[in-house]
């Protein structure tokens, strides 16, 4: 069992739970249908697919389930309102996973494999919450035994980090490699009930990679979901400005761990060609460790330092 599955997850209602869960298909639709206009994409459907998450004994998710075939609509038969037929199935399904992302911070996307199809996916989710930009990465590596410490996305960017972000895979591990997500609304009141003093700590982040610094409080106030902690996990490029009277660095590290620890919502394995949608705003995330070849996209919407793709209007 990953370290950390040992508290309830997030109880959503079946509704929430349908919208929001792994698996959010759009059903016989074509991928050029899925792409805002002027976005490369390889032209192939999307079959009817299913995906199941389901609480595992200790209460965390897991995303499991095997692809199942599925019934394209054919370009073969002649229908004079099919592109406004399935532009209508898009925006539907898409509003769908916009909604979950409201409930529970994530939606998993399964897709046909390959590059086109998995920028096409996310270039329509940009589209969705009204996005500038997308800039992309290749993450490419070959085992690695050390657990990526929990963190939110673009910490070290100013003013705040990016609201959201996505992963999506080419070729999954071979072992290992899942990622997790925990919940920073649940952990910033597990924090605010355990730790006198925490919403005054604020930690300056750097950048391991790039001269970018910034100055976050662990606990920040969110428009739309209220308290919710902000946080990486300590490295040499943290630097704690400021924390309550009686306790240590190490102390506070500790305790804010735990309370990550017992917000974990999701232990997310891969398979190629899915695309997980995160609230950055919401989540925390890190990476298992994993063996063999491990090639994944990362996509970041909104992103001022690397707006790598514009989306179309």
């Amino acid at each position: 069992m990953l370290a950390g599955c040992g508290a309830p997850a997030h109880r959503a209602s079946r509704l929430d739970h349908h919208l929001a869960g792994t698996g959010e298909l759009l059903p016989g639709v074509p991928a050029d249908a899925r792409r805002p206009t002027g976005h490369r994409t390889v032209g192939r459907h999307f079959g009817r697919d299913g995906r199941a998450d389901t609480p595992n004994r200790t209460g965390c998710h897991r995303s499991v389930g095997a692809a199942s075939p599925g019934n394209a609509m054919s370009p073969s038969v002649p229908d004079p309102d099919g592109p406004t037929r399935v532009r209508a199935i898009a925006e539907e399904h898409f509003n769908k996973v916009g909604r979950g992302l409201e409930v529970r911070g994530y939606s998993v996307l399964r897709t046909a494999r390959g590059e086109d199809a998995l920028i096409s996916t996310a270039s329509a989710f940009g589209n969705l919450i009204g996005a500038r930009s997308l800039g992309v990465t290749h993450l490419r590596a070959t085992g690695s035994d050390v657990w990526l410490g929990r963190h939110t996305e673009t910490l070290t960017d100013a003013p705040g980090p990016i609201r959201y972000f996505a992963l999506g895979c080419l070729v999954p591990a071979a072992r290992g490699g899942e990622t997790l997500l925990f919940d920073g609304r649940k952990a910033a009141r597990l924090l605010a009930e355990s730790l006198h003093g925490a919403r005054e700590v604020r930690i300056r982040y750097r950048s391991q990679y790039r001269p970018e610094v910034a100055d976050h409080s662990l606990i920040v106030e969110d428009e739309q979901h209220g308290p919710v902690l902000r946080f990486r996990s300590a490295t040499e490029n943290n630097e704690m400005i400021a924390k309550p009277a009686g306790i240590s660095e190490a102390d506070l590290y500790a305790a804010v761990e735990d309370a990550v620890s017992r917000s974990l919502a999701l232990i997310h394995s891969w398979r190629a060609g899915e695309l997980l949608l995160v609230d950055n705003h919401t989540m925390l995330h890190s990476r298992a460790p994993f063996a063999g070849l491990r090639h994944m996209f990362r996509f970041r919407y909104d992103d001022p330092l690397h707006p790598a793709v514009i989306i179309a209007r």
